[in-house]
């Protein structure tokens, strides 16, 4: 069964030739693990939603369109089961190289990249990590630094809190050093299946995402990430922050068919907190981006100004957003209880803007979100319920981005989700 393991991933990784080394023994001291979980999602939708995968990724509720008379066209309720969330992977320990500990995961699920090809394979995460004592270099598709690991919410929901939450999977090269308590991480990465918006070449005032609006900066997305962990009397406390930055040419041409190198500058920080033991949990957290619609957050770039309109020449600015976050849990006996608990604003742009805008959620001018949950969990079988409550205000947005004359509205998700175990990932 190990060898075929094995022979799977060498098959997977596209390393075929390896397979003529196995002669030499190092593939006697490598370690496959199988692991992941079958998951079917059961939801009820009292509005229409602004989401992602038939409704699975639930963003916010849907802003109100009114019909001739009066009538909220999205005030609509709907249903749906999927069992895309499904996901599988392949989890390696290998020998050591350099004085380091080596081991590799692949994983996958069938969400797809987008609406279009949902039920198909994607690719989650994917990475060769490499660890000394005190040294680790992990270099492959992994989280994005602004998803926490160290602390996030243990909803019931696929979307863990988006966009309260960013939420990103990125192609990176990651640097860790163990400081005693301490943890200094320096990442480099490029965009894939989370990428920036802008503007749709063949129709400049639409907002598409595409990666190819950081490669065209020529230059990856930058992170810096400090963190500290501590463990007294069974608790464990953690806490840490972040800074990026990163910059997208949105057009190389202009419509006037000029050359254009003009850059859009995009920061983002955020922190978080979590305190628990084995029974109980706490954790929170704040975080603010502009122009950071590539983490699935409101916000993007807009014209600030017109530099030649000859030449349609322009200078931009960012539209930013900031949120915070709770989730309290605890466990008793074989049971799981929880609440997830964010609130995000929409704070416009610092400068006029007099031309387009692109992005995600601009007419928001604010969202919260509460979320109880409850699941059952027997060795391998996991029976799980959330209310999942979002509410939201819409508007028109000012000269600087600021929405007014905000409307709200609300959802409530009823999800019911249906897990089966295998080997679970440490």
């Amino acid at each position: 069964m190990k060898k075929i393991a094995i022979l799977v991933l060498i098959i997977m990784l596209g390393g075929g030739a390896a397979i003529s080394q196995e002669k030499n023994g190092w593939l006697d001291s490598i370690q496959v693990t199988p692991y992941g979980y079958v998951k079917l999602d059961v939801f009820y939708d009292t509005r229409e939603t602004v989401n992602g995968r038939e409704g699975h990724f639930l963003l916010w509720p849907a802003p109100p369109v009114y019909d001739i008379e009066g009538n909220d066209i999205n005030d609509k309720a709907s249903f749906n089961m999927l069992a895309v969330q499904s996901n599988f992977g392949l989890s390696v320990k290998g020998p050591q190289v350099l004085n380091a500990k080596t081991s590799a995961r692949i994983e996958g699920d069938f969400f797809g990249q987008k609406n279009d090809n949902i039920n198909l394979v994607r690719l989650r995460h994917a990475y060769v990590k490499m660890k000394w004592k005190t040294t680790e270099l992990l270099a492959g598709q992994f989280w994005n630094p602004v998803f926490n690991l160290e602390a996030f919410p243990y909803t019931v929901s696929f979307t863990t809190g988006t966009p309260v939450l960013p939420f990103s999977r990125n192609p990176q090269i990651r640097l860790t050093q163990q400081l005693g308590q301490f943890t200094l991480m320096g990442i480099v990465q490029s965009q894939r299946d989370y990428p920036s918006f802008g503007p749709d070449p063949d129709n400049p005032g639409t907002s598409i995402p595409s990666p190819e609006f950081l490669s065209n900066s020529g230059m990856p997305e930058f992170h810096v990430k400090l963190g500290w962990k501590t463990t007294l009397k069974g608790w464990t406390y953690k806490a840490g922050v972040s800074g990026g930055c990163k910059k997208i040419m949105p057009r190389t041409v202009t419509s006037a068919n000029y050359n254009t190198n003009t850059t859009v500058p995009g920061y983002s920080a955020t922190g978080y907190v979590s305190i628990g033991n084995k029974n109980f949990r706490f954790a929170g957290g704040a975080i603010y981006g502009n122009n950071a619609t590539d983490v699935m957050s409101p916000g993007g770039f807009a014209v600030s100004a017109v530099i030649d309109s000859v030449r349609d020449i322009v200078e931009y600015t960012t539209l930013s957003s900031g949120s915070v976050w709770t989730d309290v849990s605890g466990q008793i006996n074989k049971f799981h209880v929880g609440v997830f608990s964010g609130y995000l604003k929409h704070f416009g742009a610092a400068d006029e803007i007099v031309g387009n805008t692109w992005g995600v959620g601009n007419d928001m001018a604010y969202m919260y979100r509460v979320a109880p949950r409850v699941w059952y969990q027997n060795k391998f079988i996991r029976v799980s319920f959330e209310i999942e409550h979002t509410g939201a205000a819409f508007g028109t947005p000012d000269e600087h981005g600021v929405v007014q004359n905000a409307e709200k509205v609300a959802n409530t998700r009823f999800l019911l989700g249906l897990y089966c175990f295998f080997n679970q990932r440490k």
